[in-house]
């Protein structure tokens, strides 16, 4: 009891109750700087997935124009094998090129799904041919220059 009532037992006492604050303090602030470094990090990774999207979205948008102008060259094809179908058949009749011609035709509708395909896979927001991002795991990666 007489240790309770020393003013030497409450100056310990109040000097240790001090020193935890001052750890206190340190473990807060180290914390804090912890959580600032990562912030960073995490920040910077942002960044570089972000212009890594940006270009993955630049390429799509350039392979969405080239498909376009692939549909079209592809309808000019279909009018003009159509076209010469027509006069092979206003000429003179059946004729030894209508066969080539025929298979011509079936290649440029086969050309067609396979734009109209190529077409729906980069434009939909979910793909109607089946499971494929979940199959598959696609993933994209840089193109070696």
């Amino acid at each position: 009891m007489e240790t309770l009532l020393s003013p030497e037992f409450w100056s310990d006492q109040i000097t240790a109750a001090l020193k935890g604050w001052a750890i206190l303090i340190a473990v807060i602030l180290f914390l804090w700087a912890v959580f600032k470094i990562k912030l960073a990090k995490a920040n910077k990774a942002t960044r570089g997935l972000r212009g890594y999207a940006e270009a993955v979205e630049s390429r799509l948008q350039l392979a969405r124009e080239l498909n376009a102008g692939e549909a079209k060259a592809i309808a000019e094809i279909r009018t003009e094998v159509g076209g010469l179908l027509e006069l092979i058949k206003a000429k003179e009749g059946p004729s030894a090129v209508e066969p080539t011609i025929d298979k011509l035709n079936v290649s440029v509708r086969k050309l067609a799904m396979t734009n109209n395909t190529t077409d729906h896979i980069l434009t939909a927001k979910e793909l109607a041919i089946g499971d494929l991002e979940e199959e598959q795991k696609l993933r994209l990666v840089p193109r070696p220059r």
